[in-house]
């Protein structure tokens, strides 16, 4: 009995040993001023990395897209196998309403998952994340006030996408204004 306790004593301490030579000891503290730098460096590792059109690329967007808009997710909508997505318009960086398809900024939008592209085989948008923001490049679906995109959203998410967007609206406010048919001028 006397050589149980003994044994598991020495078990226990051994053990309590051998956890106190394996504890992690904290970094070394940084100097003033180094703490920001490398907070820098961790939020850009963080950060997504967003593709960077083309300007090219930019202003066949801005003539495809009837609404290019930064949005947020309100909502995942499936039915019956189709993805639908609810919107809340944050700002508005190029486009048009028109009666059919009206939109401006907190206006809520529904968009399908589809993606018309010719640039790639895809045919859908990425996932979007509920109550994330997304750059979205939206074109008029046949049914009133329903959209479908032109890119795939979930490659802009903002605020990773904030130089997309800028771009976009330096490339919008160079364009001539587009007007709205007058229908007196089809006679």
């Amino acid at each position: 009995m006397i050589h149980r306790l003994t044994l598991l004593l020495l078990l226990s301490l051994g053990s309590t040993l051998s956890l106190s030579a394996c504890t992690i000891s904290p970094p070394p503290p940084r100097k003033r001023g180094q703490g920001d730098q490398g907070e820098q460096e961790d939020e850009e590792e963080g950060q997504e990395k967003v593709p960077q059109p083309s300007e090219e690329e930019l202003r066949e967007l801005l003539r495809l897209s009837q609404a290019i808009v930064t949005a947020r997710v309100e909502e995942r909508i499936e039915r019956e196998g189709v993805v639908r997505y609810r919107l809340r318009v944050q700002k508005v960086v190029a486009g048009k309403s028109t009666p059919t398809h009206p939109f401006r900024a907190l206006d809520e939008l529904t968009t399908s998952d589809f993606l018309f592209s010719e640039r790639t085989s895809q045919r859908e948008v990425g996932p979007l994340v509920e109550l994330a923001s997304y750059l979205f490049f939206l074109a008029p679906k046949q049914e009133a006030g329903e959209w479908f995109h032109l890119a795939d959203a979930s490659a802009f998410p903002i605020p990773a996408a904030r130089e997309v967007r800028q771009r976009l609206e330096a490339l919008a406010a160079e364009q001539p204004a587009r007007k709205p048919a007058d229908p007196d001028e089809r006679r």
